[in-house]
């Protein structure tokens, strides 16, 4: 499904999303610093998608095997090796 599900969750703002973790991983200083760590969750707690996010642009593609975007195209070929 490529991820629709969650896409379908972020743009109908889900009250309850079913799939609502996310790995982030820190560089520079707050690796190492267990305080800094803690600052940086507690500020993505309750991050919208509109505070990391430039723009948005949504694509359809009719055939989920040839996707419209040419940047994506590899990846989408793995998904369906």
């Amino acid at each position: 499904t490529l991820g629709v599900r969650r896409l379908k969750e972020i743009i109908n703002v889900s009250k309850k999303p079913k799939t609502s973790s996310l790995t982030v991983y820190l560089t520079g200083q707050a690796t190492n610093n267990a305080e800094q760590c803690k600052q940086v969750s507690c500020r993505l707690e309750h991050c919208t998608l509109r505070k990391v996010t430039a723009n948005t642009t949504i694509y359809y593609d009719p055939d989920p095997q040839e996707t419209v975007i040419s940047e994506d195209q590899e990846w989408v070929n793995t998904y369906y090796e």
